[in-house]
């Protein structure tokens, strides 16, 4: 994301830097009716802040089976 500003207004009494976050989601599938999935969030583990001051997750995995019948 490029750099923006801390308030409502859009004004630049506090801007934020940029920063670019990387996501990654797989899925497989493993049999009939079985599925395998997978997925990272903040892939290369940045630092950043949305809102000033208030922090972000680092990296998250996430992952499980899926049965379908």
């Amino acid at each position: 994301m490029g750099a923006r500003n801390n308030n409502l207004a859009n004004t630049p009494s506090q801007q934020l830097g940029s920063f670019n976050v990387v996501n990654a989601s797989a899925t497989f599938d493993a049999a009939k009716n079985w599925q395998v999935y997978g997925r990272v969030d903040n892939l290369f583990n940045s630092h950043y802040e949305e809102i000033l001051f208030f922090g972000t997750p680092s990296r998250s995995v996430y992952g499980g089976v899926k049965y379908t019948f």
